[in-house]
């Protein structure tokens, strides 16, 4: 794998289908984890957890409701990742600069300075995960 370039056309090597699905399942993950925790937190209840409740409650309702916020990010990141990988420069450090870029634009707008790390890191995984998926075109 290379730090600055992948292989030439390597869009279509991956697809369309391949980049968005993965950049949806990035975007729902925590949504789905979200759901399952706050499932078990409302079965649990109140009783069984104590002055716990109210944490778990919030952290596992903010993280099924992630997508709501996140959404254009991965729009960014997937249709950013569609455009360099057609162009075979989307290596590791493109990846991680084009979430950082996504990230800190969010994490602007909804005043969360930890935007830009977080989005360099998620973009990251996300180049990983289709240079696991399809590697001819990395």
């Amino acid at each position: 794998m290379s730090l600055l370039a992948s292989a030439p056309g390597g869009l279509a090597v991956t697809g369309w289908r391949t980049l968005a699905a993965v950049s949806a399942g990035f975007c729902l993950a925590p949504a789905v984890l979200g759901a399952l925790g706050l499932g078990a937190v409302l079965l649990a209840g109140p009783e069984r957890l104590g002055e716990a409740f109210l944490p778990w409650h919030s952290t596992t309702t903010l993280a099924a409701l992630s997508p709501l916020v996140t959404w254009p990010v991965w729009a960014v990141i997937g249709g950013g990742a569609g455009w360099l990988m057609r162009r075979g420069r989307y290596g590791a450090l493109p990846a991680l600069l084009l979430g950082a870029a996504a990230g800190g634009a969010a994490g602007a707008l909804i005043d969360q300075p930890l935007g830009a790390p977080l989005g360099a890191v998620l973009a990251t995984f996300h180049r990983f995960t289709l240079a696991l998926l399809r590697p001819l075109a990395f």
